[in-house]
């Protein structure tokens, strides 16, 4: 079982975190780009 949905996205943009894109189906599962509050950014994906 896991968190509600959009509750991390939530969670992590009240820290500050911008995600420069939102989460998308890509051919190897679910893709969200983002940035943290001091500028690095990461690519978060869950696989198909």
């Amino acid at each position: 079982m896991g968190a509600p949905p959009g509750w991390t996205r939530r969670r992590l943009t009240a820290c500050g975190v911008e995600f420069v894109s939102a989460p998308q189906q890509k051919f190897y599962g679910t893709e969200a780009v983002l940035k943290d509050t001091t500028g690095n950014w990461f690519s978060l994906m869950e696989r198909k």
